[in-house]
């Protein structure tokens, strides 16, 4: 594991607008605010370029040969060949968007929603421990055991595992893939968030140049 500090623009989340509990959201908020987000936990993220071409082509081979042109009616099975090429066609094009952007940025975010949200909205950078390597996701499971980390929700067992997870989630949901900056620009932009975190945000863009 290596820690990094990271800028929202550089960590790739999948950027649905629900951000879950607004107590975490307002005790993170706060903590940020007050100058002490380096006492938290840091996130949790992995490399975006973890997983070579070759494992990223093989992927999508795999999901072609599981999209059937069998379909039963009424009892009689017929193949439908127009629908499962339109079917891999659309899967072939979210593979190629996603690639597009997932080379925008530098890292997935595991764990830590609430407190990469926190701290771009207070104009800080994130601090990160970066997975690089299958034991480092076993160190991780091992941390929250002991009591070291709260959770980590994930059951893969090696990165390469949890990395394909993430981004087989990612290509379900790809018209909400984006960067913690843009999410956070998209829930500012939609009033989705309390007035005083929308305030605190816009004052610190005005101020803050080295941030973006």
């Amino acid at each position: 594991m290596k820690r990094k500090l990271l800028k929202p623009k550089q960590i790739l989340v999948p950027g649905e607008y629900s951000i879950g509990s607004n107590e975490m959201l307002h005790k993170y908020f706060e903590i940020f605010n007050e100058g002490h987000g380096k006492d938290l936990l840091p996130i949790i993220v992995a490399r975006s370029d973890t997983i070579t071409p070759e494992s990223r082509e093989a992927e999508l081979q795999k999901r072609i040969r599981h999209i059937g042109g069998w379909y039963h009616m009424y009892g009689y099975q017929y193949y439908n060949k127009e629908d499962k090429d339109s079917k891999i066609e659309q899967v072939v094009l979210a593979y190629r968007r996603f690639d597009k952007i997932r080379k925008e940025a530098s890292h997935y975010l595991l764990d830590g929603n609430h407190r990469a949200i926190a701290a771009t909205l207070t104009n800080n950078l994130v601090h990160a421990l970066e997975l690089q390597c299958d034991q480092d996701v076993v160190d991780i499971n091992t941390m929250v055991a002991s009591g070291e980390l709260p959770n980590f929700n994930r059951r893969e067992r090696s990165l390469t595992e949890l990395v394909l997870g993430f981004e087989g989630y990612i290509l379900d949901h790809l018209d909400n893939f984006m960067t913690v900056k843009e999410r956070v620009d998209k829930l500012v932009s939609r009033r989705e968030l309390p007035e005083y975190m929308v305030k605190r945000y816009l004052k610190g863009l005005r101020c803050t140049s080295n941030y973006h």
